[in-house]
């Protein structure tokens, strides 16, 4: 025969793709395995929470991937929200421990980070350096936390002093408000308290505590700005109005950063379950291990 059909064909690709994500999975976790005995905090991980909470909490090149993009969105970031099959539970209860092993570090062991430019935060570890891009790292913080939300998690949001009337400017697309008003209840999960309200007006009363820059509402226009490009390339609304808040809510580039900071960035980073890329697909972390130095250096 030159064809073989499978009576569930569905289950059968469910079952290779998470396949192959376990082992890729197991394949970054082995690279990163050196890299856990020395990143690590001198704070509590309890700690480390509080302070991720207390300090990101209140706040928050154009350059596009091709099939690039397009296959490290179906490899390093599967749907974690689907409904588990035999196959997936099996999976991530084999997976699960060594996760937790890598992420939860011992608190008495040091971590030194710095920051390049205040754009990038470097850290010491056995292999040589480690680079964290510190707006795509607190993106996919972000990103995973609005998932969450969206799937069940509690909201976390910050009341408004006072509701405001947002006018949805003419240069979005005339279908902007019907999507805005058909997921208000997307909207909620996530943080927003949105009311329609006549025209192509809203009100807002309640924001996401990641918005810390909310500036009269015209973020709101810049998160549903980003919202349209990126359904250009998906219809799935969740996903892509989880990216578009997170970009925006992320700390950005040239913002001064405190250890503190740093420290309670690269705990939760760590956490994730996809710590290496940005949301959109971009590496987040490099690695300089020493040999490349010594060849800078002519000593090799």
């Amino acid at each position: 025969k030159m064809e073989l059909r499978f009576g569930d064909p569905g289950r059968v690709h469910a079952f290779v793709k998470n396949t192959l994500n376990s082992h890729l999975l197991r394949y970054e976790e082995n690279r990163f395995q050196q890299i856990k005995s020395k990143l690590s905090t001198t704070i509590q991980t309890n700690k480390a929470t509080k302070i991720e909470s207390r300090i990101f909490a209140s706040r928050t090149d154009k350059k596009r991937f091709s099939e690039v993009k397009k296959e490290l969105k179906q490899i390093y970031q599967p749907d974690m929200f689907k409904q588990k099959t035999t196959e997936d539970q099996v999976i991530e209860e084999k997976l699960a421990p060594k996760q937790k092993e890598m992420f939860l570090r011992p608190e008495e062991e040091v971590i030194n980070p710095w920051q390049l430019h205040q754009s990038y935060i470097f850290v010491q570890v056995e292999e040589g350096l480690m680079i964290i891009d510190q707006h795509a790292a607190h993106e996919r913080i972000i990103y995973e936390k609005i998932l969450h939300r969206i799937h069940g998690a509690p909201a976390q949001t910050q009341k408004l002093l006072f509701p405001i009337v947002i006018d949805l400017p003419p240069h979005l697309s005339t279908t902007i408000p019907e999507l805005i008003e058909d997921n208000l209840e997307v909207f909620d999960k996530i943080g927003f308290s949105i009311k329609t309200f006549s025209g192509n007006s809203i009100v807002i009363d309640e924001i996401p505590v990641e918005l810390e820059d909310w500036d009269g509402g015209d973020i709101f226009i810049e998160i549903i700005k980003q919202l349209e490009d990126e359904l250009t390339e998906t219809e799935d609304f969740r996903d892509s109005i989880s990216k578009s808040v997170a970009c925006k809510a992320a700390i950005k580039a040239g913002k001064k950063m405190g250890k503190k900071e740093m420290l309670a960035l690269i705990n939760d980073l760590f956490a994730c379950e996809v710590p290496y890329f940005c949301p959109h697909g971009r590496p987040l972390i490099i690695k300089m291990p020493m040999i490349e130095f010594e060849k800078k250096f002519k000593r090799t």
